[in-house]
């Protein structure tokens, strides 16, 4: 009996071991910007999940990137509601933030990327819904005194997050603080960088945050030249515009400007086709 006992104990921890390591390699292969099945990626992130963290940056790397793939190959499903999209970037919120909470001895850097993150899904969530916590802006501020000591991706990503926290509450000179030291990342990053984005690019870039965001405050007459503008200059860059409207969760951000009017739907319907 105590063989039978030992050999069950043995095999559940042998099929254990050889679903952890499938899970790591799973989610370690995946790029960032990857879509997966939702049951092929809930079974690997339950593995993960129960897999011992022998690298905690490593760990919370892998937790970031099982986050944003369900979020983002959610919010590409077409059988999902918006209110089911909705649900999940809430639902991913408060996994990387109850992830950040128990461990705080992150590196800065990752916990601000982390942070991002969710604030990328709260920007999200705040274009159709509009709820602003007014403890997050004193949040902002505090990590606004960090950011400039890390890396120039995660400062990009912070300045991008910033315009649109900004311009969706109404802060038109934070907006625009936050828009200049964006295009002046954008621009650096061709000169740091090699293969850094071409200039036109990241004009292209900033044209379809000026022009989308207006749609999605309801000010379409100011939002078409910037829309006009932004199709023009990422016309000349097919092979990094069509990756633009996947990377970031853009697509909620073109779907939600496409609904407040004809001129707004008709403007970023061209901006969409620049990318073809």
């Amino acid at each position: 009996m105590m063989k039978k006992v030992l050999y069950v104990a043995i095999g559940v921890l042998v099929l254990w071991l050889v679903g952890v390591v499938w899970a790591t390699h799973w989610i370690d292969g995946k790029s960032t910007f990857a879509h997966a099945g939702r049951y092929e990626l809930a079974t690997a992130r339950f593995l993960w999940a129960w897999s011992p963290a022998i690298d905690r940056e490593k760990d919370a790397e892998r937790a970031m990137k099982f986050s944003w793939i369900r979020a983002s190959s959610e919010t590409w499903n077409k059988k999902n509601t918006e209110r089911e999209v909705l649900g999940i970037l809430q639902n991913e919120s408060g996994i990387i933030t109850a992830y950040l909470m128990r461990h705080s001895s992150l590196s800065q850097e990752t916990k601000m990327k982390a942070f991002i993150q969710v604030l990328t899904y709260y920007n999200r969530v705040n274009l159709f819904q509009r709820y602003f916590d007014p403890a997050l802006d004193s949040a902002l501020s505090e990590r606004s005194k960090e950011i400039s000591l890390l890396s120039s991706d995660t400062q990009e990503d912070w300045c991008r997050e910033m315009m649109i926290y900004w311009r969706l509450k109404g802060d038109e000179s934070r907006y625009i603080e936050s828009r200049s030291m964006f295009l002046k990342l954008l621009y650096a990053s061709r000169n740091e960088r090699a293969g850094g984005i071409p200039i036109g690019y990241a004009e292209g870039i900033i044209g379809f945050l000026d022009g989308t965001l207006l749609c999605v405050v309801n000010k379409p007459t100011e939002a078409l030249q910037h829309l006009e503008s932004a199709a023009i200059k990422l016309k000349d860059y097919p092979e990094y515009t069509a990756a633009l409207w996947e990377i970031t969760l853009n697509i909620l951000l073109l779907e939600k400007g496409m609904t407040t009017g004809q001129d707004c739907k008709k403007s970023i319907s061209k901006l969409i086709s620049s990318g073809e």
